[in-house]
């Protein structure tokens, strides 16, 4: 069965990175870009860009800022939700 869908392999690379919050919210790295699912499977939000990402990992003192990768470059987004390891 498939939970989520973050698109087709492309010139943007495929599904990469993955990590979750505290409640139990999906959070992708892939070829549209970032993506987040709800527990169910439905996207809640996405951020395209115009270059390949590839990983994330929760940082920061309170596990709330995301770090995404690209080939040449790190992203620091801070957000409301807590990191789950």
């Amino acid at each position: 069965m498939v939970f989520a869908n973050v698109g087709p392999m492309g010139d943007l690379g495929g599904a990469d990175g993955m990590v979750t919050d505290s409640d139990g919210n999906l959070y992708t790295t892939g070829p549209n870009g970032f993506i987040v699912f709800d527990p169910e499977g439905n996207r809640i939000h996405q951020i395209r860009f115009d270059h390949q990402i590839t990983n994330m990992t929760w940082g920061g003192e309170d596990h709330s800022d995301l770090y995404i990768t690209a080939p040449d470059r790190l992203y620091r987004l801070p957000t409301s939700a807590e990191g789950w390891y």
